[in-house]
């Protein structure tokens, strides 16, 4: 049953020409969407169509991950809509939309069935939508050369099509690792390849973006002891025909709890990400909480649930 709830080619992005900051003050993310975007809710990353008009976001259940749905804003008079379930969403657990470069589809994840008549299936498989007069077509599998019976997570592709995701498979360096999968001309993918230990650890490397021109990789790691928090992101470059040695953003962009879920928008100035960070359980250190303090903690978006934030690019991949 439908569960009802009451972001161009003009993209132009070469993340690694960005010019260096004269200042290196203290970077500071800001809580983006209050009330749309962040909620008391449990949201991920907002993905934008290129016109920066229309979002499209997941949101959880309480326990994480137990069912996601993909829902829809767009801005009109000044403000983002509230949301509502998009077209291809809301029956199956679907969850990670990302908007293709030039809008001309939308990649997800889905529990859905492969074919009619089956069941739902146990693990996430990657599948697409496109754009068409009359809104997004139906849900498109994007065959079996990316999808197999494990978890396939947080597709992103770049300009020219190739698409990045993470998996566990048998040559992964750990928990998850980040592949990716160049088009084989005729519609399908190419063998995904393992991005390699530039990129990939012995922990779970994960939720990668990467830019349009195919030359920076933004991704997520969780459980690395050196890590501000519990999942850090991360970045790595393609240089001279490798991957650069991926690098902590540090604890200006990190903080305690996941920092996870990056994309870029579509004007390419902003970085957006999911974040656990909160004051604390306790809303008023010097106070003794009441159920009503702890109600109205709970009923606002920094009660430990993920919300939307966004940073300055230049400024987190200085």
């Amino acid at each position: 049953m439908r569960l009802l709830f009451t972001l161009m080619l003009g993209f132009v992005l070469t993340i690694g020409s960005y010019a260096q900051p004269a200042s290196k003050a203290p970077v500071t993310p800001e809580l983006f969407g209050e009330g749309v975007f962040s909620t008391p809710l449990y949201e991920l990353t907002p993905a934008f169509m290129p016109d920066g008009q229309t979002a499209y976001t997941t949101i959880s259940t309480p326990s994480y991950g137990d069912f996601f749905i993909i829902v829809e804003s767009h801005y009109a008079n000044g403000a983002w809509t509230p949301p509502t379930v998009a077209s291809f969403s809301g029956e199956y657990s679907d969850a990670d939309p990302f908007i293709a470069p030039d809008g001309s589809a939308l990649y997800y994840l889905s529990k859905r069935p492969v074919m009619p008549g089956d069941a739902p299936k146990d693990d996430y498989d990657m599948w697409k939508v496109e754009r068409t007069a009359g809104g997004w077509s139906a849900p498109i599998h994007l065959g079996d050369a990316v999808n197999t019976d494990g978890n396939e997570l947080f597709p992103t592709v770049d300009a020219e099509g190739t698409l990045y995701f993470t998996a566990m498979r048998d040559d992964s360096e750990g928990a998850g690792d980040v592949y990716r999968a160049r088009p084989d001309g005729n519609g399908g993918y190419q063998p995904p390849e393992n991005l390699g230990s530039a990129v990939n650890s012995q922990y779970h490397d994960t939720t990668p973006y990467i830019s349009p021109d195919g030359q920076t990789l933004i991704f997520a790691v969780f459980g690395n002891p050196d890590n501000e928090g519990v999942a850090d992101l991360y970045v790595s470059r393609w240089d001279d025909g490798a991957w650069t040695e991926a690098r902590n953003l540090g604890p200006d962009i990190n903080a305690a709890g996941r920092d996870y879920c990056p994309i870029v928008g579509p004007e390419g100035e902003w970085l957006y990400f999911t974040s656990t960070r909160t004051p604390g359980v306790k809303p008023d250190p010097a106070a003794t909480v009441d159920h009503a303090a702890m109600r109205a903690f709970y009923d606002q978006p920094l009660n430990g649930f993920g919300n939307a934030y966004r940073v300055r690019l230049d400024a987190a991949l200085r």
